[in-house]
């Protein structure tokens, strides 16, 4: 069973649903002052059982940037500026693109974020999208929509923190390693590459493999990425792909220590 919304739990703890997809993932939320100051995934909620995607986890300060829109607005092509609108006009410009979009080009046009009758109180479901790429179904899957076509969370290499490096190749177009490491002592610490390929790094966590934390290019050594952060303790996950996703290959290493 569902819990209830607005539950208040213990530590000044307030239950809540993430707005963003049609998933549906319970959040726990604290909030100061009517401001929301910390989001996490709800352990006790059957959809997500504690878990985020980077948007849920990071809502907390995408509710406070100073350029955060609190009303719709239309942009005029000719001019490049905007004025507001009402929402009615707003939906109904939104809903009129889409129908055409499926008049023009078919109900496969409009790409939805899959999910299973199983994840929703009514038996309402979206079907898969064949078009989304690997990553996309990396990054959106559960296994019911999209079985996992690499290796998951087990088959990650262990980095040991301190100057010892893995040494690492990206042996066919598109592949993307993974690596995990856990961190004891909060502090800062630095994720790179050294190496002749050009490659992307992505940091997840903490205990998250889908909370991004940074992501980098060629902050480090040539075309190296490098991300210097502070971590709290827990445990990270270190996503490289090359950076050319369509032929790209090539060998590297990969090290974090701390500063």
């Amino acid at each position: 069973m569902t819990p209830p919304l607005a539950t208040t739990l213990p530590g000044g703890w307030l239950r809540s649903i993430c707005p963003y997809c049609g998933t549906g993932c319970g959040l726990r939320i604290r909030a100061h002052n009517g401001v929301v100051t910390q989001v996490e995934g709800d352990p006790d909620h059957p959809v997500n059982q504690g878990k985020l995607c980077a948007k849920g986890a990071l809502l907390a300060p995408t509710l406070v940037t100073e350029d955060r829109l609190l009303f719709p607005q239309l942009r005029d092509r000719a001019t490049g500026n905007t004025r507001r609108v009402s929402w009615d006009a707003a939906m109904d410009r939104v809903a009129t693109a889409i129908n055409k979009a499926i008049r023009d080009h078919g109900p496969d046009s409009i790409m939805l974020y899959a999910f299973p009758s199983s994840w929703t109180l009514n038996g309402v479901s979206t079907h898969a999208n064949d078009v989304l790429s690997t990553l996309d179904r990396e990054f959106v899957a559960g296994a019911k929509m999209y079985p996992k076509s690499q290796p998951g969370l087990p088959a990650a290499t262990t980095l040991t923190i301190g100057p010892g490096r893995v040494e690492a190749n990206i042996g066919k177009p598109g592949e993307e390693d993974l690596f995990r490491f856990k961190v004891a002592d909060p502090g800062a610490y630095v994720i790179d590459t050294v190496g002749p390929t050009d490659v992307y790094l992505k940091l997840f966590g903490p205990n998250n493999p889908t909370a991004l934390i940074d992501e980098d290019d060629d902050s480090g050594l040539g075309l190296n990425p490098r991300i210097a952060t502070q971590l709290m303790p827990g445990e990270y996950f270190a996503q490289v792909r090359h950076y050319d996703r369509t032929s790209g290959t090539g060998r590297y290493s990969i090290g974090v220590r701390k500063r």
